[in-house]
């Protein structure tokens, strides 16, 4: 039997203080230690789900959509931080105007920057899913959403302060497999950007190792 047939269900899981359930200090110890090796072993299981919903992007075109429901679920469960730390750099270059975030998936940059800067500050998004785009749309932070591929994004010469876009960029053999975004996209990006603006955006140490000559 698997350990996560065993144990109860998180929801479940609450542990009463001694004094007030009667229960010695060994039993609730022994109950808190199945509690966390129940959570570790979610935690494992959404980073390997992770990975595969990861690989399957990256070798299968159109298959963003599928992953929409359970994406921010399982970045979470990897502790992907690209958000965050983009949106920091991003804040301390403009911290005002129009954002455009590249390849925005469900929000989660969108959120990153709303959270700290509000005011004279306004972010339009665009993605290839429209089902991650439905998710972004439901927290409200966007302007506007389009569905686009990154390669012909339809915004106007020079009409952004930033351009932020966090694990989009991919290497050239993922692109030859499922058309996923590469340095090849980024003249289109940039086109879109002021002159005195700035486009902030990640890649894995994957894709640097490999490609980095073409970023």
């Amino acid at each position: 039997m698997k350990v996560s047939e065993s144990l109860p269900r998180l929801s479940n899981c609450v542990a009463p203080p001694p004094e007030s359930a009667g229960l010695p200090a060994r039993e609730v110890k022994n109950f808190l230690v199945r509690l966390d090796i129940y959570t570790s072993v979610m935690e494992q299981e959404k980073h390997q789900k992770f990975i595969k919903n990861l690989e399957k992007a990256l070798s299968e075109k159109d298959s963003h959509n599928s992953w929409a429901l359970t994406y921010e679920e399982e970045v979470a469960a990897v502790n992907y931080q690209a958000p965050e730390l983009l949106t920091q750099r991003a804040l301390k270059l403009k911290a005002s105007g129009k954002y455009l975030d590249v390849g925005c998936g469900t929000g989660l940059v969108g959120e990153a920057i709303i959270r700290p800067q509000k005011e004279n500050l306004y972010i339009d998004g665009c993605d290839i899913s429209e089902e991650m785009l439905k998710v972004a749309e439901q927290k409200g932070i966007y302007r506007s959403l389009t569905c686009c591929d990154v390669f012909e994004i339809p915004y106007a010469n020079s009409s952004y302060d930033i351009v932020i876009s966090a694990g989009v960029f991919a290497s050239n053999e993922d692109n030859q497999k499922s058309g996923f975004a590469n340095s090849q996209a980024l003249p289109g990006v940039i086109r879109v950007l002021k002159p005195s603006g700035y486009c902030v955006f990640s890649v894995s140490a994957r894709v640097w190792e490999s490609d980095s000559r073409d970023y």
